[in-house]
């Protein structure tokens, strides 16, 4: 069972680890039996006329073959397929990943004895050879592996970007994921970038096939070889130049099968398939990488923050919390300058001048406004705070302390004597709120009121003009009817 185990998280687990750190899996897939082919004995032919490049390894994994009914496609009554019949499926197989673009829409099952199954869907698009590309498309993530490195990004994030690289800058693409990545199931990788055997699946060893039988697929001829793994047994389906089905035992004592299922789509324009990162911001991470979220404009609800006083040491949520939404709420006003860590101080401290200096106008306009009758007399901005965002682990004290000279600078330059001085505070930057602010944003100012609702999320740049940052902070205040 505990093979089962480890076949789930790497099967299944492998849209989640795209999401998490690759050096996890660095060694560990040796240790676990799922490691490259290379390490592992490759099982005999069955079949005498078969080609070399189809005496493979592994072969996709199944629910027990032998338990399970026939295929859908598959005629119960179908005749044996001879060798040389075999073969042509094979090599037609082999020909099509090998010398042109393909993709594949790859739907990747986990069924075990007791009903219970999982799914994995994702889409493959190679272009062979070394110094081709392999694009996985999976739950929102994109990989593209290409020139001993993967790039990744989020497709509902345009800000970030990943880059991780292999020990062999020269590494095909299947060997860079291969590396990179948890083992994933499919054979396209194989077929597309491998000079040798095809590795019809890393999670399967030893497979022999025994017979062969033809089927019809969407009115396409195709083979059916049924053989055995050192697991139980296994099945792959070959119609028209495509592996449609794999279906393998990864556990006999309990029944646990593999069944990975290939249709082709329209592979579209390979020269687009490589992932362009101008305007991105890389992170560590592959498990950095998720949805941004909705934009934070006026009117938003504010996410919340948990923030660490640089001074205190005390960590709280900014704001503390939200009042109810009555009238005296939406009156109480709150303003932070956000910032992104890890900028210099040549660059940060004239944008906190920006900030610290809209607020100040913010606040005299208050003011006046109440003296005219234009604001409530209980409109205030009660508080205000800088947030430097961490980005990067490891380093936060480092980055806190070059953000918060630049802002007690700023301070030193612009705010009132004798008045309490705001604080620079910090906060991981999970939330996103710079990016749902402005993407890719070095800094923004932000005013909530008391209910948690955005009235004003202003990008400040090196471009901004004081002036222009004052007027759209204080044309977002509630006036009186």
């Amino acid at each position: 069972m505990r093979a089962v185990a480890l076949c789930v998280v790497a099967v299944m687990g492998a849209g989640q680890a795209l999401r998490a750190e690759a050096a996890w899996w660095d060694g560990a897939a040796g240790a676990r039996g799922l490691g490259p082919p290379a390490a592992r004995g490759a099982g005999e032919d069955a079949l005498a006329d078969e080609p070399p490049v189809a005496r493979t390894r592994p072969v996709a994994p199944t629910p027990a073959v032998e338990s399970t009914p026939a295929v859908a496609h598959t005629q119960p009554d179908s005749e044996a397929a001879g060798s040389l019949e075999v073969s042509a499926q094979l090599w037609g197989v082999i020909a099509r990943y090998r010398f042109g673009a393909t993709a594949d829409r790859v739907r990747v099952t986990l069924a075990q004895a007791s009903g219970r199954s999982d799914m994995l869907s994702l889409v493959v698009r190679c272009v062979p050879g070394a110094a081709g590309l392999a694009r996985l498309e999976l739950g929102g993530v994109v990989l593209a592996a290409a020139r001993g490195a993967i790039t990744a990004v989020h497709e509902n994030d345009p800000t970030t970007y990943a880059l991780l690289a292999a020990s062999n800058p020269d590494a095909n693409p299947a060997e860079i994921l291969r590396e990179l990545l948890p083992p994933l199931p499919i054979p396209q990788l194989s077929l597309a970038f491998d000079p040798g055997d095809v590795d019809w699946c890393p999670l399967v060893h030893g497979v022999r096939w025994e017979s062969a039988a033809r089927i019809e697929h969407g009115g396409e001829r195709g083979v059916r070889l049924t053989g055995r793994s050192e697991a139980g047994p296994a099945a792959l389906e070959l119609v028209a130049g495509r592996v449609r089905r794999f279906e393998a035992v990864i556990d006999g004592d309990s029944g646990t099968s593999l069944i990975v299922e290939s249709e082709p789509v329209a592979p579209g324009d390979p020269a687009l398939w490589a992932i362009d990162t101008s305007g991105r911001r890389r992170v560590e991470r592959l498990g950095d990488l998720r949805a941004l979220g909705s934009q934070l404009g006026p009117g938003a609800a504010w996410p919340g923050l948990r923030i660490t006083s640089s001074a205190r040491g005390e960590t709280s949520d900014w704001p503390a919390r939200a009042a109810p939404s009555d009238a005296a709420a939406s009156l109480e006003l709150r303003a932070a300058w956000l910032v992104r860590a890890g900028g210099g101080p040549e660059s940060v401290r004239p944008l906190a001048e920006k900030a610290i200096g809209a607020v100040i106008d913010l606040r005299r306009e208050i003011v006046r406004g109440r003296l005219a009758g234009r604001f409530d007399k209980r409109l205030a901005v009660r508080e205000f705070v800088g947030i430097a965002l961490i980005e990067q682990e490891g380093r936060t004290f480092e980055l806190l302390g070059a953000q918060r000279a630049s802002w007690e600078a700023a301070l030193d330059a612009v705010w009132p004597e004798g008045q309490a001085r705001p604080e620079m505070v910090w906060s991981p930057a999970e939330a996103r709120p710079l990016d749902r602010v402005s993407p890719g944003a070095a800094s923004a100012l932000v005013l909530i009121d008391g209910r948690g609702v955005v009235l004003a999320a202003i990008p400040v740049t090196a471009s901004t003009a004081p002036a222009e940052l004052s007027a759209a902070l204080t044309g977002q205040l509630p006036e009186l009817p």
